[in-house]
């Protein structure tokens, strides 16, 4: 389990766990534009509190795309920024889709 590190003012360093998904094979891959930038990027998001970050992937594809998802092994990771200067850790991972078809759901779903 891996929790963002807490400063007086807030987080500064976040935990975010990403998920490439093999779909149909490893030469395709499925990526989501999101609503905030309109950039694309990759299922995945944020350690929930408490939450094992290896577990972060799963639940993201299955809350964005309605598939569940066996990770297989990690891809590599890597820092970044955000726009509010704080640090952040993503993890990639490669997968296999175990359950159902992905999905694209509406936005207020």
């Amino acid at each position: 389990m891996f929790a963002p590190f807490m400063a007086e003012s807030g987080p500064v360093l976040k935990v975010v766990a990403s998920t490439i998904i093999p779909y149909p094979d490893p030469h395709h891959y499925i990526f989501l534009k999101t609503i905030e930038d309109g950039k694309h990027g990759l299922p995945g998001g944020g350690v929930d509190p408490f939450e094992d970050f290896r577990d972060t992937g799963p639940r993201e594809f299955f809350e964005e795309l309605g598939s569940e998802i066996l990770i297989d092994r990690l891809v590599g990771f890597y820092g970044t920024k955000s726009a509010a200067g704080n640090a952040i850790l993503n993890f990639i991972y490669a997968g296999k889709i175990v359950d159902g078809t992905p999905v694209i759901k509406e936005l207020d779903e």
